[in-house]
């Protein structure tokens, strides 16, 4: 899409797909369903839980592609929806929906490199956090900044 060889029907399908199948709520997912269990055939994609780290995590530095992809096909209010969702500042009045343990939180001006999605819960660096969150995105999380 971003390099104008799609024709503007298949960008289209393609990113209603995207919204369909990748977008959580917190950010869009890098792939999706993610391996349940380690399988040496598939490498170490498959040592992270689902919705962990490159086995269908957020990672993003991924999600301004969508964002652009959206903006070219003319999609501008779907793309700054995106854009919100990853927005550290447009989530201070609710830290608790989307961060771990007070000790693993982000800083509230900083992106975190990536974030478990669902089915993964909380995690920080392969570990459950200290207290699992609640509320109605308790399965989409971020984690701590990798500064």
């Amino acid at each position: 899409m971003i390099s104008g060889f799609a024709t503007p029907e298949r960008a289209a399908r393609s990113l209603d797909a995207v919204k369909r199948m990748l977008d959580t709520g917190a950010g869009i997912k890098i792939s999706a369903p993610g391996f349940d269990g380690f399988d040496p055939t598939k490498g170490g994609v498959t040592t992270y839980p689902p919705g962990a780290k490159e086995n269908g995590g957020i990672f993003l530095h991924t999600n301004p592609w969508v964002i652009i992809a959206e903006t070219l096909i003319g999609r501008g209010e779907q793309a700054y929806a995106y854009y919100r969702q990853i927005n550290p500042a447009a989530r201070n009045d609710r830290l608790d929906e989307f961060e771990c343990a007070a000790s693993r939180r982000n800083l509230p001006y900083s992106f975190s490199h990536w974030g478990v999605s669902p089915p993964a819960r909380c995690l920080s660096r392969n570990s459950p956090c200290d207290q699992v969150p609640t509320g109605p995105k308790a399965g989409a999380k971020t984690l701590d900044s990798e500064l």
